[in-house]
């Protein structure tokens, strides 16, 4: 395979706009982009999940302008030749998960401080909703942290558990489920983080014993672990070293997860920190130019070799060339101008 598959989410109602979900293709030979299309017109498709049965798109929206989830279903060309939607509970829907069996997907909620698990059709399609999850609390800051804001839901792929990431409560909250996909009502576990963290997005090792958590109003890592079935605090460092690292977005594991990236929005850099295999700490590498400015989101193609980031407020996507050796990143010289863009998906 010669030409890598993306979907971008955007949004629409920014100043250079687009008119909706996007795709591209990439040469992983050079870096370059083409075939720049528009899949769906739909209002703040911020988050897409790239399946191999087609993508799931939220439509990221206030409460009373109707917020959805849509399915897209795309043919071996990647041309969009179905969907189907269903609406979301809880206002400004801004992240999507799949369940291990691909049975269930969650929606999380940042102003309706929720997350919605529906059920989905063998073919990928939507069936119903299965439960709304209400998160409540709140800490220390004055505007961010005034309720719940769900900003990630995950499922865990070794154990029936959804975990949750609020950023209004600094909680990471555990729930279990079972085959049936009936949940628990209450958390079975609930981690809390230092006040004023605001945790947003959390990434875990393969063997699901380790989460790195990018906290967006302290601007620091926060590695957790589990032993002995309780979830703790190992490690805690500021995201930018000798720096004032302001609202970092994205944070991904390398492949053979020796390293760890993480994107500075306001800072307009992609930082690497090398993880420890006998301790899972992490140290810091390097940050490098994103080539652009507020890197809200980027993703690292299976092979290692490649980060392709999206810039929000240059409205471009760039791409680097990784070394799976150092983690080290060069920019390569290609973009693709594409409107307020704000994630990168890669077919999982």
């Amino acid at each position: 395979m010669s030409q890598l598959a993306i979907k971008i989410g955007c949004y629409t109602d920014q100043p250079s706009p687009s008119s909706g979900l996007q795709s591209m293709t990439m040469d992983l030979k050079t870096g370059a982009f083409s075939n720049l299309t528009t899949d769906l017109k739909i209002t703040n498709p911020s988050f897409a999940l790239f399946m191999d049965k087609g993508v799931y798109c939220i439509s990221e929206a206030s409460s009373d302008q109707d917020p959805k989830l849509v399915f897209i279903v795309s043919d071996i060309c990647e041309k969009s030749i179905g969907l189907s939607e269903i609406p979301i509970f809880g206002g400004h829907p801004c992240h999507v998960a799949m369940s291990d069996d691909g049975g269930m997907v969650a929606t999380s909620q940042y102003t309706g401080g929720s997350v919605d698990i529906f059920e989905l059709y063998r073919d990928g399609s939507i069936k119903k909703q299965l439960k709304t999850i209400q998160l409540s609390g709140n800490s220390v800051h004055p505007v961010r942290q005034v309720t719940a804001h769900a900003h990630q839901a995950t499922f865990l792929r070794l154990s029936c558990e959804l975990v949750v990431v609020d950023l209004g409560s600094d909680k990471v909250l555990f729930f279990n489920y079972n085959k049936e996909h009936c949940f628990s009502d209450d958390p079975l576990h609930e981690l809390n983080l230092p006040e004023g963290s605001g945790p947003r997005h959390l990434v875990f090792n393969q063997s699901e014993t380790v989460a790195y958590i990018v906290c967006e109003l302290s601007a620091k890592i926060i590695v957790i672990e589990k032993e002995s079935g309780v979830w703790s605090i190992t490690q805690e460092v500021f995201v930018l070293p000798n720096e004032n690292g302001e609202l970092p977005a994205a944070i991904k594991l390398s492949p053979d997860q020796r390293f760890l990236y993480v994107s500075y929005r306001t800072q307009a850099q992609i930082g690497c920190f090398k993880v420890d295999e006998s301790s899972n700490s992490i140290q810091f590498l390097f940050s490098v130019s994103s080539e652009g400015d507020f890197p809200r989101d980027f993703s690292i193609t299976a092979c290692g070799k490649w980060l392709i980031a999206a810039n929000q407020y240059t409205n471009n996507i760039v791409s680097f060339s990784r070394d799976p050796e150092t983690g080290s990143l060069i920019y390569t010289g290609y973009q693709c101008r594409v409107g307020a863009p704000t994630c990168i998906g890669l077919r999982e």
